[in-house]
């Protein structure tokens, strides 16, 4: 005789998969972890954007152009951060690397940032 396999119900699955990761999330909020990842996340964007300040100084951007990189960085950090944070379920922080900026700001020496956007 073959033994019977019990039914799953997929929809009382699901809800109680998302009760266990809502309370998994109220569990695991606390105000050192906030303050944590307040400071990890400032830390990181301020050398970021000091390192695309720099660049964006060095091809000559004005004020309106530094305030778009500067909004692109944050708006960029953000995404990557809270997709990957999500994704694989841990505190994960983006941020540009040093060596990357060097090369970014030393390469971009040679060029100015008015003829390279808006030559037809």
């Amino acid at each position: 005789p073959k033994a019977e396999v019990p039914r799953v119900d997929r929809k009382k699955m699901e809800k109680m998969g998302s009760e266990k990761a809502e309370m998994s999330f109220l569990r695991d909020l606390s105000l050192s972890a906030v303050v944590a990842g307040f400071v990890t996340v400032l830390v990181g964007f301020t050398s970021s954007a000091v390192i695309v300040f720099q660049a964006a100084n060095a091809v000559g951007a004005g004020p309106a152009e530094i305030a778009s990189w500067m909004w692109a960085l944050g708006l960029g950090m953000g995404i990557t951060c809270i997709a990957l944070s999500l994704r694989y379920r841990m505190p994960v922080v983006t941020a540009w690397p040093t060596p990357g900026a060097a090369m970014l700001i030393t390469g971009a020496k040679a060029y100015r940032v008015r003829p390279i956007l808006f030559t037809p």
